[in-house]
């Protein structure tokens, strides 16, 4: 999830104890200090954040979501490329994600795992496109429109950071792709 510094709306009515600048500087400047994607930072050597904040999340109900779908596509990538390697893709798509994000959206300041999911989702396009004699037809479409539905939302709500979820995307298919391959050719000697 992304938060735009630069476009946060002045209040949320008279109604509020506090203003909604106040409750994002909060959030912000947590965020931040606990290793947000910021790029500011970044750029003075805190290359760390690149990785650390796909462990930050800025609402119960994001982590919620995000951890529902670590959960459901968890499991299939552990079957598949066994605990190493779903730690290796995880790792590497969550900074995949970050770098894209840092690069095409150097003004916002970055949070969340669905970089890293979608780099999960990533890895299955790879082993199912190398595996598609294999399985069903309705496998690879199904997970096409799974990818599809989930950067049209992002497409369509206010602050995600789609940028991330491609990079994470392609991160996750590359590292999924090579490493399905060396697994294959493990198996075959």
């Amino acid at each position: 999830m992304q938060i735009d510094i630069y476009n946060i709306k002045h209040s949320l009515g008279s109604s509020q104890l506090l203003s909604e600048e106040m409750i994002n500087a909060i959030n912000n400047s947590v965020l931040v200090t606990f290793g947000a994607k910021y790029n500011a930072l970044i750029n003075n050597g805190e290359v760390w954040r690149l990785l650390t904040c796909a462990f930050l999340h800025s609402s119960i109900i994001h982590i919620a979501f995000n951890m529902y779908s670590l959960y459901i596509v968890g499991p299939q990538i552990q079957q598949i490329y066994g605990a190493k390697k779903y730690l290796v893709i995880y790792i590497t798509s969550c900074i995949t994600a970050s770098i894209l994000s840092y690069l095409a959206s150097p003004y916002t300041i970055s949070v969340g795992a669905s970089g890293g999911i979608f780099g999960l989702l990533g890895a299955l396009l790879a082993f199912a496109i190398m595996e598609r004699h294999r399985l069903q037809k309705k496998y690879i479409s199904s997970l096409l429109q799974i990818i599809l539905i989930n950067l049209f939302i992002g497409l369509s709500v206010k602050n995600i950071d789609n940028y991330a979820h491609i990079g994470g995307l392609i991160g996750g298919a590359l590292i999924g792709y090579v490493s399905y391959k060396i697994l294959n050719r493990q198996l075959k000697n």
